[in-house]
């Protein structure tokens, strides 16, 4: 495998909705692939060597940021990705940019041609066995494919059993990207086969895909609560990843209360030390379970004892959250 999939494990509990699949906005580009010497012979170069490096500093400079602010068209991007003459890193570097480009069309209400989506579908078709490739294009068709085409193909993949295990996991990331209710139903069917340890990623994103859903404007209320009910089972799940995620999501996103319980846990740094050992890991947590406390409204006189315990912690990022919480306080 070429490419770590989304929302691994190792920040779990990012949710769909809240960070809008974090691992598209914060992917690096591609990276391209890749003396000693005596002080007489080479005296000259003390000269020379300075402006030698300043020169280089500033072509990497321009040459990075020509690639961060790659602007080619939808159009040529395709043709770019359909070239098969091209490197693969050449060929990836497209389809991450197409991908990049598709949330700032989602971003701004807007969608891929119907001929657009079209193209993606016949790369996908043509490109079986190239997974990186055909993660970006799953990324791109839920993201801002045509409904009437895209949703198809990759409801097909996610139900398919015949879909490799991390392409249906893509697929059913491109379905939490889309927000579709009709894919709701679909993504509830299939989380219950992800069962057992092996197939705890797998629930992970299919929880944090209905959880998108979950907030579309689009979905009928009445059909939100099999994806609370979801959540709220998940707060059992034995992974601990998963059920501490379900606890933040269900509190920031939908101010649900179930997972209160396991939130006061999570603030307890000799809790988390039994799965965690990095300090700063032990801080994304935290932090986010009081972001979770907070938007879920709880003031009660043990959750802000609780927070308030945490005024002098060592970490920036969980004495801001605290500050945020006292704010909240105010209101």
């Amino acid at each position: 495998m070429t490419d770590t999939p989304p929302a691994r494990e190792r920040d779990p509990s990012t949710s769909l909705e809240r960070d809008r699949f974090q691992s598209l906005d914060s992917l690096h580009p591609i990276p391209l692939e890749g003396e000693e010497h005596s002080f007489f012979k080479h005296f000259p170069q003390f000269f020379i060597f300075p402006l030698v490096l300043v020169t280089i500093g500033v072509l990497l400079y321009v040459f990075f940021i020509a690639a961060a602010e790659d602007r080619r068209t939808v159009s040529a991007l395709l043709s770019d990705i359909q070239n098969s003459s091209w490197p693969h890193q050449s060929r990836y570097r497209a389809a991450y940019e197409l991908a990049r480009q598709a949330a700032e069309l989602e971003r701004d209400g807007k969608k891929l041609s119907t001929e657009d989506t079209g193209r993606l579908l016949a790369i996908l078709d043509l490109n079986r066995q190239d997974e990186t490739l055909r993660k970006w294009i799953l990324f791109t068709l839920g993201r801002a494919g045509d409904e009437a085409l895209a949703l198809s193909e990759l409801i097909r993949t996610a139900q398919s059993p015949s879909s490799p295990p991390e392409e249906k996991v893509y697929a059913i990331y491109g379905l939490g990207l889309s927000r579709a209710p009709e894919a709701a139903p679909i993504l509830l069917a299939e989380l219950e086969k992800f069962t057992g340890e092996g197939s705890a990623e797998a629930r992970q994103i299919t929880l944090a895909a209905l959880a998108n859903i979950g907030l579309s404007p689009r979905l009928d209320p009445a059909r939100q609560d099999p994806i609370l009910k979801a959540l709220e089972k998940s707060l059992e799940d034995p992974h601990w990843s998963i059920s501490w995620n379900s606890s933040i999501i269900l509190g920031t996103q939908f101010k649900n209360a179930a997972g209160k319980g396991l939130l006061l846990k999570i603030l307890d740094r000799k809790f988390l030390s039994e799965k965690i050992a990095r300090a700063d890991d032990q801080d994304y947590w935290i932090a986010r379970a009081i972001e979770a406390l907070r938007r879920m409204g709880d003031q009660g006189p043990e959750t802000r004892a609780r927070i308030e315990s945490l005024s002098q912690d060592p970490s920036m990022k969980v004495r801001n959250e605290v500050f945020r919480y006292r704010e909240s306080l105010k209101r």
